[in-house]
């Protein structure tokens, strides 16, 4: 028996139409599909939102560990404090690493939502651990600032004194009133800083993430010791 070939199709014959049925289907499952890539999408979005705010806070923590184990090293600062930040501190460059290979330029998908998930989550434990091991060298830092800087106006008043001295042992003495009145000009500035110093320490006006003040000032008298002598 001969089996019927296209040609031996008679040329009228159509395509079969769809049922209504299966034509909503197909819209459906289309529908259905253009949602889920919407979905994905969306989602990615907000993941990588979320990321940019977690780098924010990761990577302000990170650069005040940074700040504060350069000032532990000027310092001399070796307490166990001061070890347990630099290790946190070595630790955290695997989130940075992390940061830097997130797939954000990928296609959206479900995998790249998780892989990105998985990022925030290590940004977020890297900022936290930072910040908890900060926490502890913070009032070591302040007490050693303002030490410091007691110690730099205490050092600065003896300077003050014998600059004032030599002063009044000269008045009179000297034709070289430029240099005098050079002289004169560094003691009242240095008067200043002094009482500045001094009124800081008092009452630890600056303390925390405005504790710089205190290195600054402190380097400020160690050169009018210097400009005195």
């Amino acid at each position: 028996m001969r089996s019927t070939s296209s040609a031996d199709r008679d040329s009228t014959d159509s395509i079969p139409t769809p049922s209504p049925a299966q034509q909503a289907t197909a819209i459906a499952a289309r529908g259905a599909y253009a949602f889920t890539a919407h979905s994905t999408a969306a989602a990615v979005k907000d993941v990588q939102a979320q990321l940019v705010d977690a780098e924010n806070d990761f990577t302000t923590a990170r650069a005040a560990a940074q700040a504060s184990i350069a000032l532990a090293d000027e310092y001399a600062l070796a307490s166990e404090n001061v070890t347990a930040l630099k290790a946190t501190y070595a630790d955290s460059d695997a989130t940075v690493t992390a940061l830097t290979e997130a797939p954000n330029n990928t296609k959206a998908s479900n995998e790249k939502i998780e892989s990105l998930k998985k990022v925030l989550d290590q940004a977020k434990t890297s900022t936290n651990k930072l910040n908890a091991a900060l926490a502890p060298i913070a009032g070591e830092l302040d007490d050693l600032t303002i030490k410091k800087l007691d110690e730099a106006a205490n050092k600065a008043d003896q300077a003050l004194n014998d600059a004032k001295n030599l002063m009044g042992e000269t008045d009179g003495k000297v034709k070289d009133n430029a240099t005098r009145d050079g002289l004169q000009s560094t003691i009242d500035d240095t008067t200043k800083t002094i009482d500045e110093a001094h009124e800081a320490v008092k009452n630890r006006s600056h303390v925390g993430d405005d504790r710089k003040w205190n290195v600054d000032e402190e380097k400020k008298l160690t050169d009018a010791v210097h400009a005195l002598g």
